[in-house]
């Protein structure tokens, strides 16, 4: 599938990101949650659920944008309510500017209504055809759909930048009736897969985002990630064991499929997110480090309080 490539301006012509948010990056200040993406060359910032500010080589990304309040409420489905646990690192009129949206799927939790409300119109957003279909009837106006192993290139100042391909993902397993009201509503998701190129072209670093996924077999067959793709460097790794109420069914991975998901994609480093931000995540974070020593990962895994960054 041919995709439209996204052209970038250079970094000092950035526009906010949100209504009412900085125009351009912030200074840098003390304390532990700083409101900025870091100024290293590359780097990751978790600010919050499964939202991430990834700054590659002079460009600016951030990843699944939730900025709800402590308190605050998502809609999951009809009737299924999750309340946030836990503020991000800083708040929406804090963010900085960015250059495009990486978005896994169109759920409250990774896309929520304040966002929606105050996200720039004209930003680009990266995702599949569901949530772009519905986000150009809110008036966006540069959409990049992506179906899974298609890519788009993103240029700036005429250079190859990055390359990003989107990666297969599966929110939920099985079929389902008619009468699976709730279980029908749940949006289809995706991975990602950022690939960081040299001026020549060639690949530099690769980074694979999971997105909202449950593991499946088919990772290990025609879905085989680490066969496309044998070196991955970094893994931003979606967990948490987000499990519906009543119907008591989970539908991202808990500390067990995130670790066999990591068998497959044999990733350099690993990155844990989206584990205790909602009510709905019943896998904690100790789940998966139990997993990570006694599966021998423990050097493999960096973990992140909200606002800090890694460095590569």
């Amino acid at each position: 599938m041919s995709n439209p490539e996204i052209t970038l301006d250079v970094p000092t012509t950035r526009l906010a990101t949100f209504d009412g948010s900085l125009a351009t990056d912030p200074p840098a200040h003390d304390g532990h949650a700083t409101p900025i993406a870091s100024k290293a060359s590359k780097s990751v910032q978790w600010v919050g659920n499964a939202t991430c500010i990834l700054e590659l080589n002079r460009v600016c990304i951030m990843a699944d944008p939730n900025f709800l309040h402590q308190g605050d409420h998502v809609r999951l489905g009809p009737g299924v309510i999750a309340t946030r646990l836990h503020a991000p690192a800083f708040a929406l009129e804090d963010c900085p500017p960015v250059d495009f949206i990486l978005l896994s799927h169109l759920h409250e939790d990774h896309f929520d209504a304040a966002v929606a409300q105050k996200l720039r119109r004209s930003i680009p957003i990266v995702s599949n055809q569901f949530a772009t279909e519905r986000l150009a009837k809110q008036g966006y106006t540069h959409l990049i759909t992506l179906g899974t192993w298609d890519s788009t290139m993103v240029k700036q100042s005429g250079t190859k930048k990055l390359k990003i391909t989107s990666m297969p993902g599966k929110h939920t397993i099985g079929a389902f009736t008619e009468k699976d009201v709730v279980m029908n509503s749940i949006p289809p998701t995706m991975g990602s897969l950022i690939e960081l190129l040299r001026e020549e072209g060639e690949v530099e670093y690769t980074i694979y985002i999971s997105g909202d996924t449950l593991y499946y077999e088919e990772f290990k067959g025609n879905y085989d990630i680490h066969t496309k793709y044998p070196h991955i460097d970094l893994c931003l790794l979606y967990i948490g064991g987000t499990t519906l109420p009543v119907l008591i069914i989970m539908v991202t991975m808990d500390g067990e499929q995130g670790i066999k998901l990591l068998h497959v994609v044999n990733p350099d480093k690993t990155i844990p997110i989206h584990f205790d931000d909602y009510d709905a995540f019943l896998s904690p974070l100790s789940d998966f480090q139990k997993i990570v020593e006694a599966e021998g990962w423990t050097d493999r895994v960096v973990y992140l309080d909200r606002g800090e960054s890694y460095r590569f």
